[in-house]
């Protein structure tokens, strides 16, 4: 038995003072006698009992103690665990995800769920196996059937939240898989999520959001004019209405201050205009103290102002030049001849004409290529029909939708080039990076296609051309926290540095290396990747955030598998309160029934 309010047995001390009231407390009864000779007698018989004998035949003294003793074990909140703990293997499940960074009274969610896990880990029979399994930002066995409870413990005690997304469905997966293998096992899973594992013995530790929470749900940014505009959107996650303010930062610099007044479950949008545009970096912020404070920041790189150069090769593509000349980021150049090209492009287009060698600076967009080109493996001509956009990093928003042509080149993909448009199984589109340049195919004559004709297409080029002209470090320059991040090497750096959202720096080895992940994202804020070559150095940032949908409030409805708690004092078990009430109440009827029968005799 466990008491989650165990101060409240200091009212213990009521006890002795009850009973010493009792035992100095004077009965005075009037009675008529006819001699007050055994007077004498009486006293000394009266002298010599000791005052405990007073108590003996006190019905009501040890009614009412009893009721007392039930009152204050019944305000130290009394649990007795489940008979979970007999069973000869127990998995205790820890959700760490960004949400039980939540605040309670006496912590955070996950705080609180290690001391539950503590406790259990104690109550355990001593021949008790403990696995511990984490779920964020992957699901993992930390420690596996292992009767140390001092390791187990230890272990507890040093699981962090990871400020990531969950992966409870991973976790569910593993307590199933081993469930099957060991039928005398249960768990114990602590979380704010909905979860439900059938056909396994385990109770659900289960905490809502209960306090209040604003954040700051996104920062975008555009350029004009050579000055930046900022959008902040703020939401009130709680009922009340609040005043608050939003500072804008650049490069670590407060910028703007605005003041706002936001009510209960809304969102905002503040907009800063006119930010001076030399800065690389910014965040918005909220000033509030409340239940979740990952979420009050939001950190991004700024789109520079630095107009990308994109020269195109090519007979005549209306359709090409339309698409591309939407965009107000880049300054758009024309030619027809492959072979008069100086460099200093940051994106080459090569439309039906190739060259004799490719620019050994900046990247390249190729379009109906010939067969007998040096660059790109093709199979012969054959016949077209419906193609998809497949699952990569140009079709984001097109994935799953088509169009027709009429005749392609299959492209021979090899490890560096991912295909982004299929047909029949064959690639008629791909992507990949060759000798520290991104390049892009297209396989067929767009003017063979009704692609043009289709939504699909300016988003294509769109997605393309900011593949593209971005550079050859880092895809993109938002990621959330734990995300891990692809770097690609340069082909003559050994060294990589990399300086985190605390100015930490760590240098990485990339000696015959094309390619860093680098998994140290843990916490929000602003990281920098450098690293220099012979010819060109390249300093990427790239911020990281708190993944907002860990900010959302858990609201589930409780089910048979799952024990629902409003505050952090809850636990599965038998909760015995509200039976100690039960019996204090009862005997108080008694207590009653003998003290109307004691004044009637």
């Amino acid at each position: 038995m466990k008491f989650f309010s165990p101060m409240n047995l200091w009212f213990l001390i009521l006890i002795p003072m009850f009973i010493a009231m009792y035992i100095l407390k004077r009965k005075h009864e009037e009675v008529n006698v006819s001699s007050t000779m055994l007077w004498k007698e009486a006293l000394e018989n009266l002298e010599a009992s000791t005052p405990w004998e007073k108590l003996k035949t006190n019905v009501l003294f040890f009614l009412q103690l009893l009721t007392l003793l039930l009152l204050i074990f019944s305000l130290a909140t009394p649990f007795i665990y489940s008979n979970l703990k007999g069973y000869s293997n127990v998995i205790i499940a820890f959700d760490n995800s960004g949400s039980m960074n939540y605040k309670t009274k006496s912590g955070t969610k996950l705080e609180d769920s290690k001391k539950e896990a503590i406790d259990i880990v104690n109550n355990l029979p001593s021949s008790a196996e403990v696995t511990i399994i984490k779920s964020s930002p992957k699901a993992e066995i930390i420690l596996s059937s292992s009767k140390d409870k001092k390791a187990a413990r230890n272990i507890i005690n040093e699981i962090t939240s990871s400020n990531a997304i969950d992966a409870n469905d991973g976790a569910i997966s593993l307590i199933k898989s081993m469930a099957s293998v060991n039928k005398d096992i249960a768990y114990y899973y602590f979380t704010d999520e909905e979860i439900k594992i059938d056909n396994v013995k385990g109770q659900v530790v289960s905490f809502e959001n209960v306090g209040e929470n604003a954040l700051v749900e996104n920062l975008a940014t555009a350029v004009e004019n050579n000055e930046i505009n900022a959008l902040a959107t703020i939401s009130n996650n709680s009922k009340e209405p609040k005043n608050l303010e939003v500072s804008l930062y650049g490069d670590d610099k407060l910028l703007q201050i605005k003041e706002i007044s936001i009510g209960g479950e809304e969102s905002l949008n503040v907009q800063f205009d006119k930010v001076t545009n030399n800065i690389e970096t910014m965040y918005v912020e909220i000033d509030i103290d409340d239940s979740l404070n990952e979420d009050n920041r939001y950190y991004s790189v700024v789109n520079q102002a630095t107009r990308k150069k994109i020269l195109m090769i090519s007979e005549r593509n209306l359709f090409l030049e339309k698409a591309i000349s939407l965009r107000n980021d880049v300054e758009f150049f024309k030619t027809n001849d492959a072979n008069e090209i100086k460099e200093g492009y940051d994106v080459y287009i090569y439309d039906g004409i190739m060259p004799e060698e490719l620019p050994k600076e900046g990247n390249v967009l190729i379009i109906n290529p010939s067969l007998e080109n040096k660059y790109v493996s093709l199979d012969n001509e054959v016949e077209g029909g419906k193609a998809l956009f497949v699952k990569s990093k140009v079709t984001e928003y097109i994935e799953g939708e088509g169009f027709e042509l009429a005749k392609f080149k299959p492209i021979n993909l090899n490890g560096n080039f991912e295909s982004f448009i299929e047909l029949n199984d064959k690639s008629l589109g791909a992507v990949g990076v060759v000798n520290n340049s991104k390049i892009a195919v297209l396989s067929f004559d767009i003017h063979d296609s009704d692609m043009p004709l289709t939504y699909n297409f300016p988003v294509l080029m769109n997605n393309l051309v900011n593949y593209l002209c971005g550079n050859n470090i880092i895809d993109r320059s938002d990621f959330i926290c734990s995300e891990e991040v692809k770097i690609s090497i340069l082909s003559d750096v050994k060294n990589l540095k990399i300086i985190n959202n605390n100015k930490d720096e760590k240098t990485f080895n990339t000696d015959n290396e094309k390619e860093l992940i680098y998994k140290d994202t843990i916490n929000p804020g602003i990281y920098e990747a450098i690293q220099n070559s012979k010819e060109i150095n390249y300093d990427n940032k790239f911020s990281v955030n708190f993944p907002r949908e860990e900010s959302k409030e858990s609201n589930f409805k409780n089910n048979e598998s799952v024990e629902k708690s409003n505050d952090n004092t809850s636990v599965k078990g038998i909760n015995i309160t509200n039976l100690l009430i039960i019996l204090a109440i009862i005997l108080v009827v008694l207590e009653w029934f003998f003290y109307i029968k004691l004044n009637n005799k």
